[in-house]
Parts: structure tokens; C-alpha cells; sequence
């Protein structure tokens, strides 16, 4: 599986059905690409839950303050505080 971490730009978050179907679409395909890296698979035998706050960040940050995941870096979150 090829997973492209920009295929959220190009989306503008309205809270319709669309842009909250892919949204969900690329949270699960984050996690999914994540739990298949030997990262992952260690951190899953750490933290079983890791899923949750990587969905809250993507989540938080396309849905309340309009950027994606490459976009974040520590000047958004230090624009938030």
C-alpha cells in the first residue's frame, strides 16, 4: 500500500459528509501504515491504544485550525497556545 500523507490538502474541512469521509479515510490509513512499521508493531505492544491520539491530532488540527499532518510543526502549536 502506497499512502500519500498530503492526500488532505486538497480537501477543505466543512464538516459535510465528503470531507468527514476523508478525513476518517486517512486517520485509518495513518494507523494502518503505522501498526505495519516495526515502529508500530512496538509501540502496539506498549500501548495497544496508540490509535486515539494520533486520530485527536489529525482530527484537531484539519478540523480547528485548517492544517495536515505535514504541515504541523512546533510554530502551529505555539500559535495555538
Amino acid at each position: 500500500m502506497s499512502f500519500n500523507i498530503n492526500q488532505l490538502d486538497e480537501v477543505e474541512y466543512d464538516g459535510s459528509y465528503e470531507s468527514e469521509e476523508a478525513l476518517t479515510k486517512y486517520q485509518d490509513s495513518v494507523l494502518e501504515e503505522f501498526a505495519l512499521s516495526s515502529e508500530g508493531k512496538e509501540q502496539i505492544k506498549a500501548n495497544p491504544g496508540m490509535g486515539f491520539w494520533i486520530v485527536q491530532l489529525i482530527h484537531y488540527g484539519f478540523d480547528y485550525i485548517g492544517v495536515t499532518l505535514p504541515q504541523m510543526d512546533e510554530r502551529i502549536y505555539a500559535n495555538i497556545q
